[in-house]
């Protein structure tokens, strides 16, 4: 199997769905290991490289609200309160570069919102909890984890509003809300 930029060559996207050209795209790689190809230490690489590849492919080819479903989906996980993976900071900056505001915007509110609703209510079951109890530093414990990622995001996400000149008002809003979270 031949590789060109971390890419297999031929492989061919179905444009029906980003989720499934990923699933099969990582199936290909995994036979590849299987085959002996590629090393497994070299998987995140390669999928790393081929998920961002595939969502370069949708937006090209004018896909762009299964890019912006699958933006939303991914920044809102539920499972997941971080700062944004390296790959959607890359596809962020791919529409930007088409202009493509909106979406870039929404993503970002998306997963501001996201965030602020987990941290408000993991400080909510931290103050309900006495300091002494386990739960109480557990929530603590996550709250000051996850707190920076936020605090960047919001700053990232007003920065970016205010270079594009763009009156927002939820940024306001976003800051309001972030302030009253206690570390």
């Amino acid at each position: 199997m031949a590789f060109q930029d971390r890419i297999i060559v031929g492989f061919k996207l179905s444009f029906k769905s980003i989720a499934k050209d990923d699933s099969r795209y990582f199936d290909a790689l995994f036979d590849l290991i299987e085959k002996e190809d590629i090393k497994q230490s070299e998987y995140i690489e390669y999928s790393s490289a081929g998920s961002l590849w595939i969502v370069q492919q949708y937006i090209e080819q004018g896909y762009l609200e299964m890019v912006e479903k699958d933006l939303r989906r991914d920044v809102a996980s539920r499972d997941f309160h971080g700062p944004l993976f390296e790959n959607t900071r890359k596809v962020l900056d791919m529409l930007l570069e088409r202009d493509e505001i909106d979406i870039v915007l929404r993503t970002y509110k998306a997963a501001i919102t996201h965030r602020l609703k987990a941290i408000t209510e993991e400080q909510k079951l931290r103050d309900k909890s006495q300091a002494s109890t386990q739960a109480h530093k557990q929530s603590a414990k996550w709250v000051k984890h996850y707190y920076p990622a936020l605090r960047d995001m919001i700053l990232e996400y007003s920065a970016l509003v205010q270079a594009l000149n763009i009156p927002d008002s939820e940024q306001e809003i976003f800051q309001e809300k972030f302030s009253k979270v206690v570390q």
